[in-house]
């Protein structure tokens, strides 16, 4: 199953609202979102015209492919229905190759997910008391 959050992405004047893998095996150095070509479409950052080109290792697919990382900040938030549960400013990038966005270990940490059970799709804010326990955000068709 994995666990899957709800994030509101602003860039700009444009703005965006998606749910995203909580990938621990995604690492980089910065705290990074890595979007579909379909969503970076509706932000305005696909195909690339402010951004850095990098090479990403996708271990579990043997192969390799290029992100490309919008250089300016967006604002990132992490959301339960209307509640904000953290807002982080971030970068974020484009794989065309992806099919699901993907939260990387760096900007986990930021948005303070804490996964409990990734198979059951089980975590927590960082705020929350311990004993509270939060579903992944239902997959619906993105793209």
């Amino acid at each position: 199953m994995g666990v899957r959050v709800r994030l509101r992405v602003k860039l700009g004047d444009r703005a965006v609202e998606l749910i995203a893998l909580v990938s621990s095996g995604a690492e980089s150095p910065i705290p990074l979102l890595v979007l579909t070509k379909e969503i970076g479409r509706e932000l305005g950052i696909y195909p690339p015209r402010n951004a850095d080109t990098y090479e990403a290792k996708h271990a579990s697919r043997n192969y390799t492919s290029a992100v490309f990382v919008c250089r300016d900040l967006a604002e990132i938030e992490l959301v339960n229905g209307e509640e904000v549960l953290t807002r982080v400013r971030a970068y974020v990038g484009v794989d065309p190759t992806l099919d699901e966005s993907i939260v990387t270990d760096a900007l986990i940490d930021e948005l303070g997910i804490v996964v409990i059970k990734y198979r059951d799709g089980l975590w927590r804010h960082s705020r929350d008391p311990s004993n509270k326990v939060r579903t992944s955000a239902a997959v619906r068709t993105q793209y």
